[in-house]
Parts: C-alpha cells; sequence; structure tokens
C-alpha cells in the first residue's frame, strides 16, 4: 500500500468518525431537547403540588375550624342541659306524672259512667 492510498483510508475513515461524531451530536441535541421539555414538565407539576398543598391546607384549616366550632358548640349545649338537668327535682317530676295519670284515669272513669249513663236513658 502506498503512501497515498494510506492516507485515502485514513480521510476515509476520519470522514466516517466524523460522521458518527455529527449523528452522536445530532442524539445529544435531540436529548437535550427532551430533557429541557422535561423540566418544563416537572416545573408545572411542582406548581401544580404547590396549589395542590396550599388547597389541601386550607381545606384542613375550614374543617378544623368548623369541628372546633361544633364542639365547643356541642360541649355547650351539654353543660347548659346538665345544669337544667341538675336543677330538676326528680321526686316532684314523678309526683306531677303520677297526678295527671291519675286526673286521666279519673276522667276515663267519669266518661265511662256518663256514655252508660246516657245509653241507659236512650
Amino acid at each position: 500500500m502506498t503512501t497515498d492510498e494510506r492516507l485515502d483510508l485514513i480521510l476515509s475513515r476520519l470522514d466516517k468518525i466524523d460522521d458518527k461524531i455529527d449523528e452522536i451530536d445530532e442524539r445529544i441535541d435531540k436529548l437535550d431537547a427532551r430533557m429541557d421539555r422535561l423540566e418544563d414538565r416537572m416545573d408545572k407539576l411542582d406548581n401544580k403540588v404547590d396549589g395542590l398543598k396550599y388547597q389541601v391546607e386550607l381545606n384542613t384549616l375550614t374543617v378544623e375550624n368548623t369541628v372546633n366550632k361544633a364542639i365547643k358548640v356541642l360541649g355547650e349545649g351539654y353543660q347548659m342541659n346538665a345544669e337544667r338537668f341538675d336543677k330538676l327535682d326528680i321526686e316532684a317530676v314523678k309526683n306531677k306524672a303520677d297526678i295527671a295519670l291519675s286526673l286521666s284515669q279519673l276522667t276515663n272513669e267519669r266518661m265511662d259512667r256518663l256514655i252508660d249513663n246516657l245509653n241507659k236513658t236512650a
């Protein structure tokens, strides 16, 4: 092989290497573009996650405030009822219930007698 042939062979190989390097450069450029798009998508997702975190915190505060108010109202109602029950005289309530029962029984007896008298006269 002559020197010219060797030089041609070397130049040919260098051209192939240059072509391969160009291909690699193109692939790297495509990868860079994809990475940029992925970074943009990640930024958008980060923003969405931040927005969701804010909404969750806001909803949590709203629920906590609502629940705390409800618990407070229930506690106050329980305390008021406890105070009212403490003031009740259970024996007096029983006596009044007994009196009401006796009155209703007496009224029923009188009504039965009245109906009997009406039926006899009719």
